[in-house]
């Protein structure tokens, strides 16, 4: 059975060099869904805001 899995990676991309993290968040129902942020702090912490369920 698939769980909800988040994770926080480093990023690059030559075309937004100014995002440096990603957020990849994976929901059995929804599918996958990926936000990026510039600083690791702030991805850490939207990551926490991210429901479980």
């Amino acid at each position: 059975m698939a769980q909800f899995k988040v994770s926080v990676r480093p990023y690059t991309s030559h075309r937004r060099p100014h995002l440096k993290w990603v957020v990849n968040a994976y929901h059995p129902s929804k599918g996958r869904s990926r936000s990026f942020f510039s600083t690791k702090p702030e991805a850490e912490s939207e990551a926490t805001l991210l429901p479980i369920n």
